[in-house]
């Protein structure tokens, strides 16, 4: 199995706190990786220095083989790298359809293509009731879809969602964890953030454990969650003797 991404000793300092500490760690083609750990562990600092948003103080960032260390954000996504944000923030005067039209812009520059392109990604993700709606008179659940599919839109291979879960009820919850997965599905290896566990594991064959910005654990669901280390740090009590 290839590997699509590659993070190598991969480290950022703001003045005297290291956020992300020499970070080892992998993605293969086509897999679902989750990133967990405590608020403040440098869980989202990391996928920012993964898309360009920051640049490391040391270390290298290796996707699809080739070193992108450095490369902008419009540039990491012109590779094939999109991603989501935790707080969402859609085009609110623009319609659902021409939010995700947006995203496809990225790969094209007629707007016939790039309606098409949307439509199937509305489809997608459940948004074609909406799709002459303004964004912001989404409701939060939709919201959440909107950021995935213009995410989408850009046609990425590697997908970084970062909390999509958040603020969503347990229905909602299993509605997008079954949207995360079709996606996986599909070919588009996903990398996510999330503190939704359950959902996590539910989506992900691997998790990661980030604590202080170091990995502290990584492995299945079921390893990762009966760490010692790992239920001290992050999961608390209801997790021990599981």
């Amino acid at each position: 199995m290839s590997r699509i991404l590659e993070l190598k000793d991969l480290t950022i300092k703001f003045g005297g706190l290291t956020a992300v500490n020499n970070l080892n760690m992998h993605l293969n083609e086509g897999e679902a990786l989750g990133l967990i750990g405590p608020n403040g562990a440098g869980k989202t600092t990391a996928f920012n220095l993964i898309v360009g948003v920051y640049q490391p103080t040391s270390g290298k960032v290796v996707f699809n083989g080739e070193d992108i260390t450095g490369l902008k954000p419009d540039q990491m996504c012109h590779k094939g790298i999109g991603r989501t944000f935790q707080v969402v923030k859609p085009f609110g005067n623009m319609t659902v359809q021409q939010n995700i039209m947006v995203g496809a812009f990225v790969n094209t520059s007629s707007p016939k293509e790039a309606r098409q392109i949307a439509e199937g990604i509305m489809e997608k993700v459940g948004l074609q009731a909406k799709k002459d709606v303004l964004a912001l008179n989404l409701t939060i659940p939709e919201r959440k879809r909107l950021e995935m599919a213009k995410a989408l839109a850009t046609k990425p291979r590697l997908l970084l969602l970062d909390e999509v879960l958040a603020g969503l009820n347990p229905t909602e919850i299993e509605d997008a964890v079954k949207l995360i997965k079709s996606i996986n599905n599909d070919g588009i290896t996903i990398m996510m953030i999330e503190h939704v566990l359950q959902a996590t594991m539910a989506i992900c064959g691997r998790i990661v454990v980030l604590d202080y910005g170091k990995k502290i654990a990584e492995g299945s669901p079921q390893e990762v969650t009966s760490n010692p280390e790992v239920i001290k740090a992050y999961l608390g009590d209801e997790y021990d003797n599981a």
